[in-house]
């Protein structure tokens, strides 16, 4: 039989219904995986610095593996909705300047 070496982001793939992940949330997951993949491989290296990071994951049994990537997912999408909020609360702000400022042009 032939070991295969997955990846965080291939075991995520097949890992997905187990990890009750609706389609919605693993396009997100998707979308900005190169954060998530970041997240995943920082958290290996905090397990064992010596070794590589798709070891570690291999080396997981699937509930280390659901807990570990329910870990990742939560950090990173908590830290890229935090980010997204303060973006949208940005675009209001400037939205209200200008608005503001026509308001002002107007009086003159």
């Amino acid at each position: 039989m032939i070991k295969i070496s997955y990846s965080w982001r291939e075991r995520l793939r097949l890992r997905r219904q187990q990890l009750n992940l609706t389609s919605e949330h693993y396009d997100w997951i998707e979308k900005y995986i190169e954060q998530y993949c970041a997240e995943a491989d920082m958290q290996c290296r905090e397990i064992d610095p010596n070794k590589a990071v798709d070891l570690i994951i291999d080396e997981m049994n699937n509930a280390e593996f659901d807990q570990f990537t329910k870990g990742v997912i939560d950090k990173v999408t908590k830290r890229l909705k935090k980010k997204r909020k303060k973006v949208n609360e940005m675009l209001q702000e400037e939205a209200e300047e200008k608005e503001l400022e026509k308001e002002i042009e107007a009086q003159y």
